[in-house]
């Protein structure tokens, strides 16, 4: 996110999906849950926001808030991440090949068993800007 209106009013970032995961051909993925969590900012200005999502944040279709700044803050650039470099290796070690999981990975997804057909599920995540700042 850039601010450079220079009015330093704050903004709040939310993100929703769209829907619950579901197939092309209209099967719900009953009772997953996309979690996010370890979220950090990368900022270019020392004006810091507030509020980062750290802790885990079940993403549904409300609105979950990832990053706020108050009045006089998220001036300049930011960068939004998930975790670290680190948290993407199993066990700090070695990157993972590309259909592997980490057990630690800052995004997940969690599907109860026996309850879903196996086949591809999609959502869409709906980020939302607003000129809204942290009270």
């Amino acid at each position: 996110m850039t601010d450079n209106r220079g009015s330093g009013s704050g903004w709040t970032l939310t993100v929703a999906e769209s829907n619950q995961f579901v197939t092309g051909d209209g099967n719900v993925l009953t009772g997953a849950e996309l979690t996010f969590w370890k979220g950090k900012t990368l900022g270019t200005t020392s004006f810091t926001p507030s509020y980062v999502a750290t802790n885990k944040e079940v993403i549904s279709t409300a609105d979950t808030k990832i990053i706020a700044a108050a009045a006089g803050e998220g001036m300049g650039t930011w960068a939004y991440r998930l975790g670290d470099n680190s948290d993407y290796q199993e066990n700090g070690g070695a990157h993972l090949i590309l259909d592997a999981v980490s057990t630690a990975s800052p995004i997940t997804l969690k599907v109860v068993a026996g309850t879903n057909l196996a086949k591809v599920y999609t959502t869409t995540l709906n980020w939302k800007l607003s000129d809204t700042p942290e009270n």
